[in-house]
């Protein structure tokens, strides 16, 4: 899980602050702007993503692609660009899967 993995790379990298939440929360939780969460964090150099791919998947040829449940997914994608835009990170890392984009 992403907790997991969150807490791996915090044991082997202390001095590196890790943030590891919904990209909602991220966003209602650091400012609008990269000066706000500048405050808070300081020059972030990489932000990585993993959004939910069930959206995406070939697997999931018998779901209902325009239920709510669904866009909400494929709409959290989207928002990792509101996130690097809100972080100022210099790189972003986002885990893809065929048919995304």
């Amino acid at each position: 899980s992403d907790s997991f993995f969150s807490q791996t790379y915090k044991r082997n990298n202390p001095e590196t602050e890790v943030l590891c939440q919904k990209v909602e929360d991220f966003l209602d939780e650091n400012g609008p702007t990269p000066k706000d969460f500048a405050k808070k964090y300081g020059n972030v150099p990489l932000l990585l993503c993993t959004p939910p791919c069930q959206s995406f998947s070939g697997s999931n040829r018998d779901v209902d692609h325009n239920s709510e449940k669904d866009l909400y997914r494929k709409n959290l994608s989207l928002k990792f660009f509101d996130a690097m835009q809100t972080s100022g990170a210099l790189v972003g890392v986002f885990e893809n899967v065929e048919g995304m984009w």
